[in-house]
């Protein structure tokens, strides 16, 4: 994750996390994490200016042929306690990008 000041992976006695396999031979991974994420704010067009924060996550192992993240449905949450006074903040833009690469490959793994 880009920007990340803070993540952990939720837990209590144990982690929030699953993996399902299905008849189709696919796998789904998930899990509940926590991110604390830092974004440079632009002043340009003060007092009218739009802050926008994107955060990107990724695979560091896999490219978009392999691995497929997705968001769940109500995936992305802000917290109804935060308060930025004179700013209205906006609800999360969920948009989906597909970035091909291949990741460089070392060692001796397949």
């Amino acid at each position: 994750m880009t920007a990340m000041r803070q993540q952990e992976i939720a837990t209590l006695t144990h982690k929030f996390s699953s993996v399902t396999l299905y008849k189709n031979s696919t796998v789904r991974y998930a899990c509940m994490m926590h991110a604390i994420i830092a974004c440079q704010m632009e002043f340009q067009l003060y007092p009218m200016d739009i802050q926008i924060c994107p955060i990107y996550i990724e695979s560091f192992s896999y490219h978009n042929q392999k691995i497929r993240l997705k968001w769940a449905d109500n995936g992305v949450t802000i917290n109804p306690e935060l308060k930025l006074l004179q700013y209205n903040l906006g609800q999360p833009l969920q948009l989906e990008e597909t970035d091909g690469y291949m990741p460089e490959k070392y060692g001796t793994h397949p």
